[in-house]
């Protein structure tokens, strides 16, 4: 019986762990998106809005807005419908 016991709690502590291996990397993906979005909305400091155009006929394919660094660099690009 004790022995039958152990065999058990064997086996729930090695789901138990990587249940919590799964916990943690999933709180350290959620913790990078969160990280990711406050660098972000730190780096942004204008918004221009933007047509994008095909280069060979010239026709506009989408609009958007581009968000812009201090450098004027583009940190990211929002498309419209």
């Amino acid at each position: 019986m004790r022995y039958q016991l152990a065999e058990e709690t064997d086996k729930n502590k090695g789901k138990t762990r990587s249940s919590n291996q799964k916990n943690d990397s999933v709180s350290k993906d959620a913790l990078e998106r969160v990280t990711r979005k406050k660098e972000l909305s730190t780096n942004v400091l204008d918004e221009r809005q933007i047509v994008i155009v095909d280069s060979s006929s010239g026709t506009p394919l989408a609009q958007g807005v581009a968000y812009l660094n201090k450098k004027g660099k583009i940190v990211k690009i929002k498309l419209a419908n």
